[in-house]
């Protein structure tokens, strides 16, 4: 998976040198849509064993779906992308995504792991962030600190070389248990 985090960083870099980001800063663009889209592209374009939109296999009457199922040599992969709008004038602050997890309401990427831990399957799951504008890692790795104690366990993690900071956008890769 860290192979292709380097190859999406570096799809994203070259869409940063056409101000990608600042116009949609400028605008107040919402984009998980365009970053899914772009994605789909990249992966296509990489000859990457994918799908779109899966379906988890979780009992119930709605079963959730992820954004990306993605095989990497042979073993499936979950991939959850969210896009953090942080310290823009609309923007949130980047300690708001990650709401606690017993609330009434999870939110943000609280939901997003929650979603994926209810998956049993033995698959590795990660979430795919893309901050903008640009955040540090340290108050990044801070935030998952936070989070992880309130939980009391080690829910979710980085690891070295999963954070790239680009010239207008961050983006880390968390795995999730």
């Amino acid at each position: 998976m860290k192979e292709l985090f380097g190859k999406i960083c570096g799809h994203f870099d070259r869409k940063a040198e056409n101000n990608c980001f600042e116009i949609f800063v400028k605008n107040e663009a919402r984009l998980e849509g365009w970053f899914k889209g772009e994605l789909l592209c990249l992966f296509s374009d990489i000859s990457l064993g994918f799908e779109c939109e899966k379906q988890l296999p979780i009992p119930g009457k709605r079963s959730p779906r992820v954004d990306f199922s993605v095989t990497i040599k042979g073993k499936e992969n979950l991939l959850e992308l969210k896009i953090l709008e942080c310290n823009n004038p609309k923007g949130r602050k980047l300690h708001s995504y990650f709401s606690a997890p017993k609330s009434q309401k999870p939110e943000g990427v609280t939901k997003d792991i929650q979603k994926l831990q209810k998956d049993c399957r033995k698959v590795q799951k990660w979430i795919l962030l893309f901050m903008y504008p640009a955040q540090d890692q340290e108050a990044l790795k801070g935030e998952l600190r936070r989070f992880n104690e309130v939980v009391k366990d080690e829910v979710v993690t980085i690891g070295n070389g999963d954070f790239h900071l680009g010239s207008h956008y961050s983006a880390a890769l968390l795995q999730v248990t």
